[in-house]
């Protein structure tokens, strides 16, 4: 009987791993954006397989500082950002030396450690290991008084420590990628491939709550001539300059990209055109009023022309909105520096 037992338990386990192992296939297309989802996604799995009624994963604060990432069970209140120094608690030690433990019977009110009021009856503590340095660590704990976590449970966690180590690689190298893909290097703002992504899901919710709201299409004027006569590391530092005058004076619900070269777009929820038109004299004034410094320390004046156009009545998927919103930027081009086109009439 007892051999049928250990042998239903290790398929139990065996099937617990290779849900392990899809959840590791689909941590590969997870969204870089949400990294949390995904270590609560494995600290549960890693829950399930240990039988463990709790748990947490923490990572270092600082080289010689543990804080709490996310966490399950009678650790769910504590606070998200809780801080463990190397040396103190359970976690502190293990990440101090490098050396997973085994505790029954934790004592209340040990230092550092999380859930002081009711310390758990088992717990198992092993270090995340990363290139052999500790880089965080997987907690797994038993409150109820007749279970016990065993040496072999050590083994196995140990092996789980791997996976999380993974995961915290792949998190971290997804959420660079997905830093690169939504900031534009130069100046720190949106990027085309995003800001088309915002405003598809802004024309989604305005078609269900029946909103409008406006996108623009912006340049500068002079920015060819400027290229010219200082070249491209000059203009480089007036795009810069650019983007964080567009970034200060616009709303905190708006959303400024760099579409290209000197060309930026405004993504302007909830907005129609008049209060378009005001936004967009705001950001005039702004750059008209910026001293935008040359090579020299000599001061360059430029100005912005946009062009406007309204969702739903120039259109209402983002192809036609970003391409009428051109269309008025090159009217707005043709009739002078500082000039603004409006697709559709005031109203």
């Amino acid at each position: 009987m007892r051999s049928s037992s250990r042998r239903t338990d290790a398929r139990l386990r065996i099937d617990e791993l290779e849900r392990l192992v899809a959840l590791m296939e689909h941590m590969v297309h997870a969204d870089g954006d949400d990294p949390e989802a995904v270590l609560l996604a494995l600290l549960d799995r890693c829950l399930v397989l240990m039988g463990a009624e709790g748990g947490s994963i923490m990572v270092l604060a600082d080289p010689h500082t543990l804080v709490l990432r996310v966490s399950r069970g009678r650790f769910e209140g504590a606070e998200s950002h809780a801080t463990v120094p190397f040396g103190q608690s359970i976690a502190g030690r293990v990440a101090e030396t490098g050396v997973g433990m085994l505790v029954q019977d934790i004592p209340e009110g040990l230092t550092g450690y999380i859930s002081k009021a009711h310390p758990p009856r088992s717990a198992l503590c092993v270090p995340v290991r990363c290139e052999d340095r500790v880089v965080g660590i997987l907690n797994l704990n038993l409150w109820t008084p007749d279970r016990r976590f065993e040496e072999m449970d050590l083994r196995i966690a140990r092996l789980l420590a791997i996976h999380v180590a993974w995961v915290l690689t792949l998190n971290q190298r997804l959420t660079e990628i997905w830093q690169i893909a939504k900031l534009d290097g130069l100046t720190g703002l949106s990027t085309r491939w995003h800001f088309t992504a915002q405003l598809e899901a802004e024309i989604a919710r305005s078609l269900r709550q029946g909103l409008k709201f406006c996108v623009v299409m912006t340049d500068l004027d002079e920015f060819k001539q400027l290229n010219t006569r200082y070249g491209h590391l000059a203009a480089d530092g007036v795009l810069r300059d650019l983007g964080a005058v567009m970034q200060s004076h616009i709303r905190i619900m708006d959303l400024v990209a760099r579409f290209g070269g000197d060309e930026f777009a405004l993504l302007l929820p909830e907005t129609d055109i008049r209060t378009a038109l005001q936004v967009v004299g705001r950001l005039q004034t702004a750059v008209g009023a910026h001293r935008f410094v040359g090579p020299g320390g000599e001061v360059i004046a430029l100005s912005l022309s946009a062009g406007i156009a309204q969702y739903p009545l120039d259109g209402r998927d983002s192809g036609e909105l970003l391409h009428m919103a051109d269309l008025a930027l090159m009217e707005a081009k043709v009739q002078a520096s500082g000039a603004v086109s409006v697709e559709t009439q005031t109203g």
